[in-house]
């Protein structure tokens, strides 16, 4: 019937389609299925809409130009080991929070998030030279040249780079029995961009950017909710923990993502695409 099929189920009867995962009674092909397809229209939309508008609702510039098989395909394959990094370390950070009080926990697990950022901040700084915009203020606080925070940070920022790939296979095998149902869980809130592509469409027609935005923003709770849900429902972490777990994970991977760009891994255009799948 149409009301048991898995996205319907998802969106109205979460708590069913969570078991289903968990258990291993819902296979890979919806999940996929959603993920492919919500991901191909925010590429989408990102390719045809004006240059103008998305700079307007996003804040930032997209990357120009038509939507090609190899970009989608490689923007596909970057997405899926993109959510399955998000996944080892959310499946790290709930089991590291439910050992424990999580207001004595959460301070070591956002320090460590803020100094991978500072350290990348200063490899950008260093490759520019210490001129690039805001970045220059770190001059400011602690004036060395720029070369020497170039030669300091490219080898720090690979370590630190390598270290987080290492953590996340890491946490992929500690916590391989969880790790299938999360990164399902993950795939198939994939829906919610689905579904934000048809209002985004309207604001795009309507030249409404601030619509847009908003709407970006609504599913993309949405998503969060869902998230912290089926990860509560997973791990047996609470929601409060779960919460934490999920927001702290989508902050790493985004860090790993824009670590992966200042060490030159990858172009401005593929991180812009990982932080939008």
């Amino acid at each position: 019937m149409i009301r048991d099929s898995f996205p319907l189920k998802f969106l109205f009867r979460p708590a069913s389609a969570f078991s289903g995962m968990i258990s291993g009674r819902t296979g890979w092909t919806w999940p996929l299925a959603l993920y492919a397809a919500g991901t191909a229209g925010s590429m989408l939309l990102a390719a045809i809409l004006p240059r103008e508008f998305l700079l307007a609702a996003e804040g930032l510039p997209l990357p120009a130009g038509p939507l090609s098989a190899g970009g989608l395909a490689a923007g596909l394959a970057a997405g899926l080991a993109f959510n399955a990094y998000f996944c080892a370390l959310l499946a790290a950070f709930a089991a590291f929070l439910s050992k424990g009080r999580t207001a004595l926990r959460l301070p070591p697990l956002i320090g460590a998030l803020a100094a991978y950022f500072l350290l990348f901040i200063l490899r950008l700084y260093g490759l520019r030279g210490g001129t690039a915009g805001w970045l220059g203020h770190l001059g400011a606080w602690y004036p060395l040249p720029a070369a020497a925070y170039g030669r300091f940070s490219w080898t720090a920022g690979w370590l630190a780079a390598a270290g987080a790939a290492a953590f996340g296979a890491w946490s992929a095998f500690r916590s391989r029995s969880v790790l299938p149902a999360l990164l399902k869980l993950t795939l198939a809130a994939s829906l919610f961009t689905l579904l934000s592509c048809l209002p985004e469409w309207g604001a795009a027609a309507a030249g409404a950017p601030a619509v847009y935005k908003a709407g970006e923003y609504v599913f993309s709770l949405l998503a969060v909710i869902w998230l912290t849900r089926g990860t509560a429902a997973a791990t047996g972490a609470s929601a409060a923990r779960s919460l934490s777990a999920v927001v702290l994970a989508l902050m790493g991977a985004a860090l790993f993502a824009f670590s992966l760009f200042a060490l030159g891994l990858i172009g401005k255009n593929m991180l812009q695409l990982l932080l939008l799948v």
